[in-house]
């Protein structure tokens, strides 16, 4: 399916929900109580901003793409599946983590800033890549193992009492 130029406000569950293989474009959703945008396996999601959402502001399943985005002020900014790729996007103010990237997911050129957990948390084998994580309440960027960093900017992290600007929490 392809939805562009439309806005979901205050649904009972997801703002917009799309199947696999998807293309969501220049949509906006706000204060549901769900996610605000997930879509499905190889979804493609392009300039949506999502915020106050009561779940994820934009999710996608496994190899989907989202370029161009904003998550602010949702529960989580950004939820990935395995082997996706975010890029060009920011996640900000979220009560919980800004940017959560699952095994294989390429982040890049992204920002998530005064979040209320970890900036950046990627899972294995993910790349985070010319990307600025600043101001979150623990952890800048937290990798698991196998993982590569890169050209990062992290900075005043842990403003909760603990966190690193770059924490890998697991053997390679």
């Amino acid at each position: 399916a392809t939805i562009s130029d439309s806005t979901a406000v205050s649904n009972l569950l997801h703002g917009i929900s799309a199947g696999p293989s998807s293309v969501v474009s220049r949509c906006t959703a706000n204060s549901n109580t769900s996610s605000g945008i997930s879509a499905g396996l190889g979804s493609v999601l392009t300039d949506d901003p999502a915020s106050s959402n009561s779940g994820a502001g934009i999710s996608v399943a496994g190899q989907g793409t989202i370029r161009n985005c904003t998550a602010v002020s949702n529960q989580t900014g950004f939820l990935t599946g395995p082997g996706s790729t975010i890029v060009s996007s920011g996640a900000h103010t979220n009560t919980q983590d800004g940017i959560v990237a699952s095994s294989n997911t390429i982040v890049r050129e992204c920002t998530a800033t005064f979040n209320g957990g970890v900036g950046i948390r990627a899972d294995v084998n993910a790349r985070v890549v010319d990307s600025v994580a600043s101001s979150n309440t623990t952890d800048g960027i937290q990798v698991s193992s196998a993982c590569t960093v890169m050209g990062n900017t992290s900075s005043s992290n842990g403003n909760g009492g603990v966190g690193a600007g770059i924490h890998v929490t697991a053997n390679n």
